[in-house]
């Protein structure tokens, strides 16, 4: 694909990835009625039914300004101390500028634990998939706090691609300093050549990039073609355009003004993710009855818990598994949403009852139907 995509309905789950110097605007504390402009942008997507989770830097730049102090008199304060101020500050500046739309907004946080971890994953997963459900607005950072230097991931670039590929979004939206990817730094080189479209991002990309990092914020261009690679594997187009921009947002979302660059997904997102539940090793086995072989297989749903006759292996929720006849052919594979143990207890139920049977529920599937692969 070397173009833009010509069909808006593609689009239709957005995460929006917002840097500290967007959020600054060349000063070093927050600019509320800059939060205001992409809030008001966000709601004109969430008004033509697109659902939107924002990843927003600036937390830092957020503590520093609550305790009144600039830059040069940070280091009296550690990372977390600073971080911790300004994440609660940095979420009620986004509540606010969403309460004036009448839309809801939820905090999360996160590390690389929370990210890699089978089980939360899935439960973010899930809260993620319920705020959108319900058009809450997902406001999303790291977890500088209790985030050390093996669980960091490190910049919210980064963090933007794994959200968006573990909620299957569309599109990553990366809003930077910058309209995009040059062929050398643009203020220095009066004949660097704007790219349109990165096909694939290689090693010649990436040399294009160089450093473009800002004193307030920790990724550069660089951190960007990174979280744009992570995305293109998965199938999700990324766009990196200048969040400056008079409404940056609906113009290439809903509008398909031809902004910033384009890097496209690589194949379709949901073959994508089948291939990686065919390449693990499955850690058990469900078995299951015709009738229920017989609906995944020629009808293409979810597994129910009232289709389960066995449970084989001891797993977690979130690892891949097989399904099987009770003779002990496979003919799919998945990944659970219950572990094993749960699964023995609901197993043959209603989903109606899992709920009175475990003390709460992970919704009404033992296995989605877009977490199998039929064998």
């Amino acid at each position: 694909m070397n173009e833009f995509r010509q069909d808006s309905s593609q689009y239709r789950r957005v995460v929006v990835k917002i840097g500290t110097s967007n959020l600054t605007r060349g000063s070093a504390a927050i600019n509320r009625d800059q939060i205001g402009r992409y809030a008001d942008q966000i709601a004109v997507l969430l008004g033509a039914d697109i659902q939107a989770m924002v990843v927003t830097s600036g937390a830092r730049a957020a503590g520093l300004e609550r305790l009144n102090t600039g830059p040069d008199t940070a280091a009296t304060h550690t990372k977390q101390v600073l971080t911790s101020i300004g994440q609660a500050r940095l979420a009620g500046y986004w509540d606010q500028a969403f309460a004036e739309h009448g839309v809801l907004v939820g905090q999360i946080l996160l590390t690389r634990h929370e990210i890699e971890d089978s089980v939360s994953y899935l439960n973010i997963q899930d809260t993620l998939g319920a705020l959108l459900e319900r058009h809450i607005v997902p406001i999303i950072n790291e977890n500088d706090v209790v985030a050390t230097s093996r669980l960091k991931v490190g910049d919210n670039d980064s963090i933007a691609a794994m959200v968006a590929v573990m909620m299957q979004a569309d599109l990553l939206l990366i809003l930077t300093e910058t309209d995009g990817l040059y062929t050398k730094d643009p203020n220095r080189h009066a004949d660097a050549e704007h790219l349109k479209t990165v096909p694939v991002v290689d090693g010649r990309i990436r040399a294009m990039a160089g450093d473009t990092s800002t004193d307030q914020g920790t990724g550069g261009m660089t951190t960007k073609l990174e979280a744009a690679q992570r995305a293109q594997r998965a199938g999700v187009d990324t766009i990196i355009a200048d969040g400056a921009r008079d409404r940056i947002v609906p113009r290439i979302v809903l509008d398909r003004e031809e902004l910033g660059t384009l890097v496209p997904g690589l194949g379709n997102l949901l073959q994508n993710r089948q291939r990686r539940i065919l390449t693990a090793v499955p850690a058990g086995t469900i078995q299951v009855d015709m009738g229920a072989r017989n609906a995944l297989v020629n009808r293409g749903t979810s597994l129910l818990p009232a289709g389960i006759k066995g449970v084989d292996g001891l797993f977690r929720r979130g690892e891949t598994v097989r399904l099987s006849l009770l003779d002990g052919q496979e003919f799919a594979r998945g990944i659970s949403r219950y572990a094993s143990a749960e699964l023995e207890v609901i197993k043959g139920v209603q989903s109606s009852q899992i709920a009175s049977l475990l003390g709460y529920d992970y919704g009404a599937e033992a296995i989605h139907r877009n977490d199998l692969i039929l064998i």
